[in-house]
C-alpha cells in the first residue's frame, strides 16, 4: 500500500509539472529534475544495498548521458531563439535517443533488483524521465518556428 501511494504521489507530480510545461526551456528543467530525481533513486537503493555499485555506476552512466543531452538542447535553443525546423529535429532526435537508453527492461535487467517497492520506486523514475522527455518533445515539436 505505501508504495502504491509513493508511486500515485510520483503520478500526480507529474502530472502537474507537465502541465506547466509551456516552453522548451521550461519542459528542459523538467526533463533534468526527473533525471536528478531517478538519480537519487538509483543511489539510495544503492546505499541500502539494492543494487551493487556496478550496476548503479552503468544506470548512472546513462543518467551522464542524458544531462549531456539536455544541456545540448540547451545550447541549440540558446542559439536558435526561434526553432527552426532543423533544430526541432536536432532536438526530437537527441531527446528520442535518451529515451531508447532508458527502456525500463534494460533497465530492469542492468538493475537486477529483487525488492519489489525499490524496483517500483525505480520503475516509477524512468516513466517519469521519459514522460519528461515527451513533453520536451511534444512541447517543441508545437513550438513556432
Amino acid at each position: 500500500m505505501k508504495t502504491r501511494s509513493v508511486l500515485t504521489i510520483m503520478l500526480l507530480t507529474l502530472c502537474l509539472t507537465m502541465s506547466a510545461c509551456t516552453s522548451p526551456e521550461k519542459a528542459l528543467l523538467v526533463f533534468g529534475e526527473s533525471v536528478t530525481q531517478f538519480q537519487n533513486n538509483v543511489i539510495l537503493a544503492q546505499s541500502q544495498g539494492m543494487i551493487s555499485e556496478d550496476n548503479t555506476r552503468k544506470v548512472l552512466d546513462i543518467c551522464d548521458k542524458a544531462n549531456l543531452a539536455g544541456a545540448q538542447v540547451k545550447q541549440i535553443l540558446d542559439a536558435t531563439g526561434k526553432l527552426d525546423p532543423e533544430s526541432k529535429n536536432r532536438i526530437i532526435d537527441i531527446m528520442a535517443a535518451v529515451s531508447n537508453s532508458l527502456d525500463p527492461e534494460k533497465i530492469d535487467v542492468i538493475l537486477n533488483i529483487k525488492d519489489p517497492a525499490t524496483k517500483q520506486k525505480i520503475s516509477g523514475s524512468i516513466v517519469i524521465v521519459r514522460s519528461a522527455i515527451s513533453s520536451v518533445m511534444v512541447v517543441v515539436n508545437s513550438a513556432r518556428s
